[in-house]
């Protein structure tokens, strides 16, 4: 049975992805790290399921922290065979002039140097073949006025998908993930899905089915999978 590690399991896009990755019964350890509420919620929920689930709090941008809950994780469920990167923030929208250097050092600590460290403790596991995932964003190949921190921060992660696809080969497979507008909650969206070519916006569901895809397709290494709909297309042509 394959071990799964998810970062920012307790955001609302990990929660959805760990109750449906319980479900087709992989063994998950859950990083969280402010939310220690929602993550024995998010536990408790998963109790129903025969898997084994370990929960476990850690600075991800803190390599000490990394290194020391990996090592928990391995003690608990043993080797881990698949990393789903899933920590991000989408900052306030600033003008680039305004911007703080503890700013962008915040940015790239949570969207970019979480994967790095993550991924570095899980491929110095001895494996025969692993998986990393990451998720981005249809942001890091995009430019949103105002939004230069997150669109940096995301476009680095791709990029750092392919660079460990390199790197890691033929060991481990690392691919990545860009959602567009994906509806977790009812939360008001600025767009209307008419505006989206297939004319709705994407589920938690449709992330699930990318992860699957590239768990499934052990051929595949360095690829990035836009799952927006179509939107970033028309975006384009105008």
């Amino acid at each position: 049975m394959n071990n799964i590690l998810l970062t920012a399991s307790t955001s609302k896009i990990g929660q959805k992805l760990a109750i449906e990755l319980a479900r087709k019964g992989y063994n998950l350890a859950l990083h969280y790290f402010k939310s220690e509420s929602v993550a024995n919620e998010l536990s408790h929920k998963l109790s129903d399921f025969k898997i084994n689930v370990q929960l476990f709090k850690a600075d991800a941008s803190d390599p000490s922290a990394v290194e020391r809950s990996f090592s928990e994780i391995i003690n608990y469920l043993g080797e881990i065979n698949i990393l789903i990167n899933n920590i991000g923030i989408f900052p306030q929208k600033q003008n680039f002039t305004d911007i703080k250097i503890e700013e962008w050092n915040e940015v790239f600590n949570i969207n970019l140097r979480s994967a790095f460290l993550f991924s570095q403790q899980f491929a110095r596991q001895p494996l025969s073949k692993g998986t990393i995932i990451n998720i981005s964003s249809v942001g890091g190949l995009e430019h949103w006025k105002g939004s230069l921190l997150y669109n940096v921060s995301k476009s680095a992660l791709i990029h750092l998908t392919k660079s460990l696809a390199v790197e890691l080969a033929p060991r481990i497979t690392v691919n990545c993930i860009s959602p567009g507008i994906i509806k977790v909650a009812d939360e008001p969206i600025s767009i209307t899905h008419e505006n989206i070519p297939l004319k709705k916006y994407g589920q938690p569901q449709d992330i699930l089915s990318a992860v699957n895809f590239f768990i499934e397709n052990e051929y595949l290494t360095g690829q990035n999978i836009i799952v927006d709909g179509g939107y970033s297309l028309i975006r384009k042509s105008n």
